[in-house]
């Protein structure tokens, strides 16, 4: 009787093993997980089940599971659901931030205005050119400093300097089914 018991217990795990990618699988964990009175092998299977949802492309309900797994089990060690085990270097900037042409200069680094002379169209009494009031004179553009570039929140990885590695999801799910 026990053991027909386990063999039931084990039966979605067996499954995933099969299919890994089975979203009936993968729900049918939810009452293993709810059933368990193991804390650590219940913590386990939540790590399994959020993996394997992610591995599927659900990432919305993934990172929410691994949300819920990181406010549930706070002592537990879950080092498979960081974001270095489930990421990559974002390959579009750098540290999360990426250079832009400046759109005001057009990559010029001059001030616009004045095109970089520092001198606006304006005589003073003295029958000078004024000093150009956007860029003070100095002759930069005022929303580069000059650069011709500016630096802003890569979109790719949200300012975060890496993204989410759905192959890595997929190596760490397998590796956990086998276990």
């Amino acid at each position: 009787k026990q053991e027909e018991e386990l063999r039931i217990k084990n039966q979605p795990i067996n499954d995933l093993k099969k299919n890994p990618l089975d979203r009936a699988a993968l729900a049918n964990l939810k009452p293993l997980i709810q059933a368990s009175r193991d804390s650590d092998e219940k913590c386990r299977l939540c790590v399994i089940y959020c993996l394997g949802i992610l591995a599927t492309g659900n990432a919305v309900e993934g990172f929410a599971a691994r949300s819920a797994i990181a406010r549930d089990y706070p002592r537990q060690l879950l080092a498979d659901l960081s974001d270095r085990n489930l990421s990559d270097v974002c390959d579009k900037c750098e540290s999360g931030r990426s250079k832009q042409v400046c759109l005001k200069c057009k990559g010029t680094g001059r001030c616009v205005p004045c095109e970089g002379v520092g001198r606006g169209a304006k005589v003073g009494l003295d029958g000078q050119q004024l000093r150009c009031l956007i860029c003070t004179g100095n002759g930069r553009c005022r929303e580069c400093s000059g650069t011709g570039s500016r630096s802003e929140l890569c979109k790719a990885c949200s300012g975060r300097g890496y993204s989410f590695s759905l192959t890595k999801c997929k190596s760490l799910y397998m590796g956990l089914l086998g276990e």
